[in-house]
C-alpha cells in the first residue's frame, strides 16, 4: 500500500494585479504547514507540485521548515496535469457577455459598484454561477481559445496515473497543487459524475489543507479530506 497527500497552495494574492503569487498570509499559512509535517517527521519518497509560482512558493516554504528541522525534503517533480483550471481567466474575458444577459447577474454587479464592502461576496456569487455552468456546457456566450474543463479532468487523471506508475509499493508521496485540481481528483476517485457537484467543493478546499488517498496497483481510495491542524481559525482562508 502506498500513500499520497495532496497539497492546496497557501493563499493566493486574490485581487491583485497577479493573483498567482502568495499573499503575506499564504507564506505564513505555508511555513506553519511545514513546520507541522516537519515537526511529526512526516517523510516522503518523492514531491510532486504544479507548474504554477504559487504551487512552487507553497512547496519552497515548506522544504525550508523541514531543512530547519535538519530533515531532508526531495525535490520537485512538475507535473502539467496539476495546474489549475483555466475558469477564472475565462470568466474575465466573458464576464461583460454574462451580465449583459442575465438580470441577477446585472443585479450583483450593480450591488458591487455602489456598494465595495459587497464586492467579493459578488465576485464569487458570479463565479460559481459561470463554473457550475462552464463546466457543464450551459453558457450561452463566445468562449475563447482555452482548455475547457473536461480536458482539464483528464490532465489531472493522467497526472494521478504518471504518479502512480512512479511510485514503488510503500511509498509516501507529497503533491502540491490547486483547490479545483483537488475537487476533480476527488469526483475521480468517488466515482461522481455530477459536474457542478464537482466544482462545487472547489469553495471547500482550504488553503494549505491536506487531502491523502492510500493507493496499490491501479486502486486508489481516499482515506481523508481538507485537513488543516496546522492553522489556526483566524489562517483559514479559501482563496
Amino acid at each position: 500500500m502506498s500513500w499520497i497527500r495532496f497539497v492546496r497552495h497557501a493563499q493566493a494574492s486574490f485581487g491583485a494585479a497577479n493573483y498567482d503569487q502568495l499573499s503575506e498570509l499564504g507564506f505564513k499559512q505555508s511555513a506553519k504547514l511545514g513546520e507541522y509535517l516537519a515537526k511529526h517527521k512526516r517523510l516522503y519518497n518523492k514531491v510532486y507540485m504544479g507548474p504554477l509560482l504559487r504551487h512552487r512558493q507553497t512547496y519552497d516554504t515548506v522544504k525550508k521548515e523541514y531543512e530547519l528541522a535538519g530533515i531532508s525534503f526531495p525535490e520537485p517533480t512538475v507535473l502539467a496535469g496539476l495546474v489549475e483550471h483555466e475558469g477564472p481567466s475565462v470568466l474575465g474575458k466573458v464576464k461583460d457577455q454574462l451580465v449583459a444577459q442575465n438580470p441577477t447577474l446585472q443585479k450583483w454587479h450593480q450591488e458591487s459598484l455602489d456598494k465595495p464592502e459587497t464586492k467579493v461576496r459578488n465576485h464569487f456569487r458570479i463565479f460559481n454561477y459561470f463554473m457550475e455552468r462552464w463546466a457543464t456546457n450551459e453558457l450561452d456566450v463566445e468562449l475563447p481559445e482555452h482548455t475547457d474543463w473536461m480536458s482539464f479532468k483528464e490532465g489531472v487523471r493522467d497526472a494521478i496515473k504518471t504518479i502512480m506508475k512512479e511510485s514503488e509499493q510503500g511509498s509516501h508521496i507529497i503533491a502540491f497543487t490547486s483547490g479545483g485540481t483537488k475537487s476533480a481528483i476527488m469526483g475521480q476517485v468517488l466515482g461522481m459524475t455530477d459536474e457542478k457537484k464537482i466544482i462545487g467543493m472547489n469553495d471547500t478546499v482550504i488553503n494549505t489543507s491536506f487531502s491523502d488517498f492510500q493507493f496499490t496497483g491501479e486502486r486508489i481510495s481516499l482515506h481523508q479530506f481538507n485537513r488543516i491542524p496546522h492553522l489556526p481559525d483566524d489562517m483559514v482562508t479559501y482563496v
